[in-house]
C-alpha cells in the first residue's frame, strides 16, 4: 500500500471526525487553554487536528505503515439493478455469442 491511498472506511472516518471535534471543543472550553498553551493543551490540539485531518483525507499514515485497511469492500461491484450492471451483463452476453 502506498502513502496517500485511501485506507479509512466510512465508520472509521466518522469516529475520527467525532473524536477530533470533541477534543477540539475540549481545547476551546477548558479555561485558559487557548491563552496559556501548556503541554496538555498542545497534545489535545495536535491530536484533534490529526484526527480531523485524517478523517477528511481518508488516509492514515500509521495504518499504511502497519498495513491496516478499514475500507473493506466499499468499492464493490455496482448493484445488479443499476444501469452499469445491466450494461456489463449485456456486454458479457454479446461476447459469449
Amino acid at each position: 500500500m502506498k502513502f496517500g491511498e485511501h485506507n479509512l472506511g466510512l465508520l472509521d472516518r466518522g469516529i475520527r471526525a467525532a473524536l477530533g471535534i470533541i477534543l477540539l471543543m475540549t481545547f476551546a472550553v477548558v479555561p485558559n487553554s487557548i491563552y496559556s498553551l501548556d503541554a496538555y493543551s498542545m497534545i489535545v490540539l495536535v491530536v484533534a487536528v490529526a484526527l480531523i485531518g485524517t478523517s477528511l483525507l481518508g488516509t492514515c499514515g500509521l495504518y499504511t505503515l502497519l498495513g491496516f485497511n478499514t475500507l473493506g469492500k466499499e468499492k464493490a461491484a455496482p448493484p445488479a439493478r443499476s444501469k452499469a450492471a445491466r450494461k456489463a451483463r449485456r456486454k458479457k452476453g454479446k461476447k459469449r455469442k
